[in-house]
């Protein structure tokens, strides 16, 4: 029919590796939407997708599955939602191996390409966040191994695919024990998990001068964290692993880092409230150490700064305040108090206004 005369033309414009289109990147985006387009919207069948992809050569094929599941989500294709799943079904179900073997093998096998490498990653990314669904939980761990093996390269938008990939996975298989187990590690043993590797990577690049490397990494642990709290506090041994890492995120200097971090700590205390006085009581010296971290960031600068940067930091220092009353909740007014004045007592020596100052907006915000 017309869909596979018009498959056919785009397979003759495609051509192979050598095609003329390859090497023009803009006419090479159009063809690959409007193939995919096909694919979404005809009637065509996995088989003809497969062999497409034959046909293609393996550059332009492993294009063209980056492309094809975000197309599903593409609302410029007038589709009806029953429709919509039903073609997703019919193309993408049994797809998902053949497809983690292209992007895994292949980023294996070019190791000295490091553009190929990035193609490989964000086609991950892609078929993670559109198609995670279609994976069984084998397949899910297998994608969240290499993945947390990803968010290690030194390329930062390989690293930036693999956060994503994790965080997707993290959230879409929350209730799938497999990967659960994978990501934490099983509930009645001690043993190394993903999240192990994922804390190792964050601390080992903490430091970093890249601060959107940190960034990436230090929001995509928090996430997961955040998300697998329930989860994490039935695994004592992991969460003292986490909590040494969310704590130095909480000191890290890119603020909005540190911003992103104070929902862990809420839900956290949140989560204590519900919990024995015993596992309550494990957390005091946590957030005694988080207090005394936060008391210092609500420290106007030293320095001059625009007025747009200091309405910033005043509503970040309120932020930090409701962090602030968090601990106060675990650690008791008494000892929060203590904490203020002996930092208010070192700042004796100190000519400038700022650091008593933060203090006693501490003080404030306790009281």
């Amino acid at each position: 029919g017309a869909a596979d005369n018009i498959l056919g033309l785009l397979m003759g414009s495609l051509g192979g590796e050598s095609s003329i289109c390859t090497h023009n990147r803009p006419l090479l985006t159009q063809l690959l939407l409007a193939a995919t387009a096909l694919f979404v919207q005809s009637s065509l069948t996995r088989k003809h997708l497969e062999a497409a992809l034959q046909h293609f050569g393996p550059r332009v094929s492993l294009e063209l599955l980056c492309v094809l599941p975000e197309q599903f989500d593409n609302r410029m294709i007038h589709l009806g939602e029953k429709r919509r799943a039903e073609r997703r079904a019919e193309l993408l179900d049994g797809l998902v191996e053949h497809v983690l073997g292209v992007f895994m093998g292949t980023y294996e096998q070019q190791s000295d390409d490091s553009n190929l490498q990035r193609c490989c990653a964000e086609g991950l990314q892609n078929w993670t966040r559109h198609a995670a669904g279609h994976c069984s939980g084998a397949q899910a761990v297998r994608l969240l191994h290499f993945a947390a093996r990803l968010t290690a390269s030194e390329d930062a938008g390989i690293v930036q695919a693999g956060a994503e990939i994790v965080t997707d996975l993290a959230y879409q298989c929350r209730n799938d024990a497999q990967v659960m187990t994978a990501l934490f590690g099983p509930a009645d043993v001690d043993g190394p998990c993903v999240l192990d590797a994922l804390i190792g990577t964050v601390m080992a690049t903490i430091d970093n001068p890249d601060t959107d490397t940190v960034k990436t990494l230090g929001s995509m642990l928090i996430e997961v964290g955040e998300g697998g709290l329930e989860t994490l506090l039935q695994r004592p041994a992991v969460m003292n692993r986490l909590v040494p890492a969310m704590l130095r995120l909480s000191g890290v200097a890119d603020l909005s880092l540190v911003e992103l971090t104070f929902n862990f700590w809420a839900s956290l205390e949140l989560s204590l409230e519900e919990l024995p006085d015993g596992v309550h009581d494990a957390f005091i010296p946590v957030f005694l150490h988080l207090f005394r971290v936060l008391l210092p960031r609500c420290q106007f600068p030293l320095h001059s700064v625009p007025a747009e940067e200091r309405d910033a930091f005043r509503d970040f220092r309120h932020l930090i305040g409701d962090c602030l009353k968090d601990c106060v909740r675990v650690i008791g007014t008494s000892t929060a108090v203590s904490v203020i004045r002996e930092g208010l007592l070192s700042t004796n020596a100190i000519d400038s206004w700022q650091p008593a100052e933060a203090f006693l907006f501490g003080l404030r915000t306790v009281s």
